[in-house]
């Protein structure tokens, strides 16, 4: 008996219609054209331009300029819990400013507490780079408090 005459006629012409189908199915992806990946993806908001390390330095000096002041105001007053407060929150946004440390130490030296304001003097000299008037300054704070220990 042949297939043809068969009651497996009908079932193996699905079976092969099927197998056909399937190996003519087109791959898809869901990836879309690279054309797509050449152009910006418009978001509809404006960035500004990436800062430049001078913007941001300018932006450091123009907030802690007001706070510099008002120490060196406070610990020409006498009151100086405020000056060291002022400073402080200086070097908080500002912490790697040797002007700033210098100033701490200072007021430290006034306090009283010689080893901190040496050590930071010294901290301030590391951060001073190339500027020899604040090293300067730093080293005769450091040579008072070595007087008075």
């Amino acid at each position: 008996m042949s297939i043809c005459k068969s009651n497996y006629l009908p079932a193996v012409l699905i079976i092969i219609l099927l197998t056909g189908c399937a190996a003519n199915k087109p791959v898809v992806n869901n990836y879309p054209p690279p054309s797509v990946y050449d152009r910006p993806i418009s978001t509809g908001m404006v960035y500004p331009e990436e800062k430049t390390s001078s913007d941001t330095n300018n932006r450091l000096i123009a907030a802690i300029s007001p706070l510099k002041c008002q120490a060196l105001e406070y610990l020409a007053d006498g009151d100086i819990g405020k000056a060291e407060a002022t400073v402080e929150r200086a070097i908080a946004i500002s912490p790697n400013n040797a002007e700033l440390w210098s100033l701490l130490a200072k007021i430290q030296l006034t306090k009283g507490n010689w080893n901190q304001a040496k050590q930071l003097a010294a901290k301030s000299n590391l951060l001073a780079g190339e500027n020899r008037e604040l090293k300067a300054k730093n080293w005769q704070i450091i040579a008072e408090a070595l007087e008075h220990q």
